[in-house]
């Protein structure tokens, strides 16, 4: 009883510091945080008369730089991702070492979060490439690319999870599945630094698409933050339901109903 009460305060407690840091994250953003990506120079013509004219209008130039916002959201939500699938090959690993069954409810839960996280990802993807490049998908792109199948390797994680019925040999095959599947990870975060042939930049590390300084960083940490605490309060309360449910079958059964 004293252990169930620990566990409701503890995630009351996460809960709450998820709400708070995604309503700061987003405050924070909006009122204080600049343009994080440099949305490159402003194009100019001469006009008969010799006079230098802007291509865009000042309303047109003002929403494109501002599109460049998405990139705070767009960061977390990716490296959100990575981690939730990180988590998979985790608990997947526990699992084929414990044999628990609790490793894998774990395992599945990160895995449905991963893929919410890992669509939005695209989505937010799809959109900074409207404003960057006038395209929502460049052919060229190969972080997108190489995400889009990221994201159907762990379609495919829930798809073999619902075609196993016996719970033991589900658990095994997708602990395999979600271990072996977790190389995408690491080709997509890489891919372009892999192959330089991509218009998508190097939004982190060294020379990084503009962002540096603490105006910059802060905002961007505040998100990442914000983003993994939701995360994994997403994999908690998936999993208390379906242990609930795991439960309430068992007493079920038990009962001959």
């Amino acid at each position: 009883m004293v252990k169930n009460m620990k566990n409701t305060d503890y995630r009351k407690y996460l809960y709450g510091a998820t709400i708070i840091f995604i309503l700061a994250a987003i405050l924070i953003i909006f009122l204080y945080a600049p343009v994080p990506i440099n949305p490159g120079e402003r194009g100019t013509y001469t006009d008969t008369e010799g006079q230098v004219h802007y291509v865009s209008t000042d309303a047109q130039w003002a929403n494109y730089v501002y599109s460049f916002y998405i990139a705070y959201f767009h960061i977390a939500i990716a490296l959100t991702s990575y981690m939730a699938f990180l988590l998979v090959m985790i608990f997947s690993i526990l699992y084929l070492r414990d044999g628990e069954q609790k490793w894998d409810l774990k395992a599945a839960a990160s895995a449905e979060v991963g893929v919410i996280f890992a669509g939005l990802t695209l989505i937010s993807g799809s959109i900074w490439a409207k404003a960057a490049w006038g395209h929502y998908w460049p052919p060229g792109d190969i972080r997108l690319n190489t995400s889009l199948v990221l994201f159907f390797i762990y379609i495919a994680y829930l798809m073999v999870r619902q075609a196993v019925d016996m719970p033991e040999k589900r658990a095994r095959l997708s602990a395999v599945f979600g271990i072996i599947g977790f190389i995408s990870v690491p080709i997509s975060f890489m891919s372009i630094r892999i192959w330089s042939a991509t218009n998508h930049p190097t939004v982190l590390g060294p020379g990084g698409g503009g962002i540096t300084g603490s105006a910059i960083i802060i905002p961007m940490l505040m998100n990442i933050v914000a983003f993994f605490l939701l995360c994994i309060s997403l994999i908690i309360y998936k999993t208390d339901n379906v242990t609930l449910q795991e439960e309430l079958i068992a007493a079920k059964q038990k009962k001959g109903v």
